[in-house]
C-alpha cells in the first residue's frame, strides 16, 4: 500500500509556499502540483479507512451482509404466516357443524347394483335444531330408477343429522321424506382441515337386501 506520509509533507510544504506573496512562491506551488498528483494520486475510501487502521474490504463486506440480512429477515415471518393459514386445521371439538355447510362430492366404493359411484351432497343448518345439520343428496339413477334393486331410492333424498365430538358425521337419509332409506356414518380425515370424511353408507330402504353390506364412501368439500 502507498505510504501517505510523504504526501502529507509535500502538501504542507505547498501550503507554506503559497502562503507568502510573490510570483516565485506561486510558481513553486504550480510546479509541485503536477508531480504531487502522480505521487499520491486520488485517495479512495478504502485508503482513508486504511489510514485509520480499518480494513476497507472487510467493512464493505460487513455492510453488504447486514443489508442482506435485513432484507431477508421479513421473509420467514411472512412464510410462517402463510404456512399457519394453510395448516391451521380445527381438531377435535373445535370443528363445528356450521363449518360443514356447503357442497360435498361423494364417492362410493362398490355401491349396490343400480346406485351410482358418485353423488353430490349439500349440507346446511337444520330448520328446527340450529346445532344440527340438514341437507340433500343428489345422484343420477338413470335407467335403474324404479327397478326392484333400488325401488326404495330416488334421485334426490333428504338428509338430517349431527356432527358429534367435532369429528363424527352421522346422517339419516330419506328418499320418501317419511322413512329412513339410508344411513351415513363418517369420520373426519386427520389433517384434512374439516374438508374430508370417510365412512360407510348403508341401504335401509324397503328394497335393501337383508344382508345389505356397508358401502365405503369418501366425502370431499367442494370450493
Amino acid at each position: 500500500m502507498r505510504n501517505l506520509l510523504p504526501c502529507k509533507l509535500v502538501f504542507a510544504s505547498m501550503r507554506h509556499l503559497s502562503a507568502g506573496p510573490g510570483p516565485k512562491k506561486r510558481e513553486a506551488f504550480s510546479y509541485h502540483a503536477g508531480p504531487l498528483r502522480s505521487l499520491c494520486g486520488p485517495r479512495t475510501r478504502r485508503q482513508d479507512l486504511a489510514a485509520h487502521g480499518i480494513d476497507g474490504s472487510l467493512t464493505l463486506n460487513f455492510f453488504r451482509i447486514a443489508i442482506f440480512l435485513i432484507a431477508i429477515s421479513a421473509l420467514p415471518l411472512r412464510t410462517i404466516a402463510q404456512n399457519s393459514q394453510k395448516t391451521a386445521c380445527p381438531v377435535g371439538q373445535e370443528l363445528k357443524a356450521a363449518q360443514l355447510y356447503g357442497l360435498w362430492a361423494v364417492r362410493f366404493s362398490n355401491p349396490p347394483a343400480g346406485l351410482p359411484t358418485h353423488a353430490t351432497l349439500r349440507l346446511q343448518q337444520h330448520a328446527e335444531f340450529t346445532e344440527s345439520l340438514a341437507g340433500l343428496v343428489s345422484r343420477e339413477l338413470g335407467a335403474a330408477a324404479g327397478s326392484p334393486a333400488i325401488a326404495g331410492h330416488a334421485n334426490q333424498a333428504a338428509l338430517a343429522g349431527d356432527l358429534e365430538d367435532g369429528r363424527l358425521l352421522l346422517l339419516d337419509e330419506s328418499s320418501d321424506r317419511i322413512s329412513i332409506t339410508g344411513t351415513w356414518n363418517g369420520e373426519l380425515v386427520e389433517g384434512s382441515c374439516g374438508k374430508q370424511f370417510q365412512g360407510s353408507w348403508k341401504d335401509t330402504s324397503r328394497s335393501a337386501a337383508d344382508n345389505a353390506p356397508d358401502v365405503p364412501f369418501t366425502l370431499t368439500k367442494l370450493p
